[in-house]
């Protein structure tokens, strides 16, 4: 889920696609308080762009807390950081950190303020990122 309020859902996957999703109106009905298993019939997302960046299964996903910036990691060793087009609206890769482990990178999450990025890989490694948005 993009935090910042703007209705957008990013998913990722073994078929190396990163998929970016547009809330389709409010959840409905009266029953806030519904089980998981109700969420399908209460809130409608449509897919608005479908990424083919990454070489091999893409592992993880986060959204900077500015709403503005997507990362994927992948078994690829690949950071790849996502930023929505203001010409076309269609999302497109700002940026690759090619090798930014010695193998599959694991997770990646963003600090509260967006400041700082941190991957996790299968070198053991945690490595600390600093982010600018310019």
């Amino acid at each position: 889920w993009n935090r910042s309020g703007n209705g957008l859902l990013a998913t990722c996957g073994r078929d190396k696609t990163v998929w970016f999703w547009e809330q389709q109106g409010g959840v409905g009905g009266a029953n806030h308080g519904a089980d998981l298993a109700d969420l399908a019939d209460l809130v409608d997302f449509e897919v608005i762009d479908v990424k083919h960046g990454h070489e091999q299964d893409v592992k993880a996903i986060a959204w900077h807390p500015s709403g503005e910036l997507l990362v994927s990691v992948s078994y690829d060793e690949a950071l790849k950081f996502w930023k929505e087009s203001e010409d076309t609206d269609e999302w497109e890769c700002v940026l690759t950190v090619q090798t930014a482990h010695a193998g599959t990178v694991w997770d990646a999450r963003f600090d509260a303020r967006g400041e700082y990025l941190v991957t996790s890989g299968d070198d053991k490694c945690v490595k600390l990122w600093r982010v600018g948005l310019d």
